[in-house]
């Protein structure tokens, strides 16, 4: 199969990038991934710009000169029925779940991981707070799980793409051994999910920390090169 159009993702672990990929796995579409791409490089060039005004990757070029921007929008342009749900009712559970993902736990495992790596200014009340909204996410969701193999309907559908997609980075930082044991519905899922014979190669091997990340302060040579 000829491929549908170049893709341009800031690296294979920005997690819509990965959900494109998945769905494309999926569906058996083939897509040319820009190898020549360069984040905050590439993007700021006048010709990219010419093509996605923006700026802003995830963004793709299909081959009838087509330009799509923003994950959702291009993950949705080659999906099956089947990944967004086979009634309305389904097609509002992967809405739902989708939903879920992208408000409740992306921005709390992205804001744990720019405190932790000294992107933001260190704040223990907002540690303490998004730690508590983090773990009250997950505890719905492993309550979810506890009854269903996929998170929305029962097949796999672009919300479990999505969901598996944020759970590689808590399981990395975040849900660590302890937590493994407190939370077992959300490992087992995510191996079901990330396993699928035509997954394997998006997602790779995933990391699990033995313990969760902490904040440590920034040494002297990093806040050198911060001044």
């Amino acid at each position: 199969m000829a491929p549908i159009g170049t893709l341009y993702i800031a690296n294979n672990n920005q997690v819509p990038g990965k959900v494109i990929r998945a769905v494309a796995a999926i569906t058996g579409s083939e897509v040319t991934i820009a190898s020549d791409y360069v984040h905050f490089e590439t993007n700021k060039k006048p010709e990219f710009l010419a093509k996605f005004a923006y700026g802003k990757v995830p963004a793709l070029e299909l081959t009838s000169g087509q330009t799509i921007t923003e994950g959702i929008a291009i993950a949705r342009y080659r999906r099956q029925k089947q990944l967004l749900g086979t009634t309305v009712d389904e097609e509002a559970l992967v809405d739902q779940w989708q939903n879920f993902t992208y408000t409740e736990l992306q921005p709390r495992v992205l804001g744990l991981s720019a405190l932790y790596s000294h992107a933001t200014p260190y704040n223990k009340q907002i540690e303490i707070s998004t730690k508590d909204t983090t773990n009250r996410a997950l505890e719905y969701l492993n309550s979810h799980l506890a009854s269903h193999t996929f998170v929305a309907t029962e097949r796999l559908t672009v919300a479990d793409l999505a969901l598996a997609s944020i759970l590689y980075g808590y399981f990395r930082i975040y849900i660590d051994a302890a937590a493994r044991t407190k939370w077992p519905n959300i490992q087992r899922y995510f191996e079901t999910v990330i396993n699928q014979p035509k997954l394997k190669e998006v997602f790779g091997e995933p990391e699990y920390a033995e313990k969760a990340a902490t904040y440590t302060a920034p040494t002297k040579e990093e806040k050198k090169a911060k001044a």
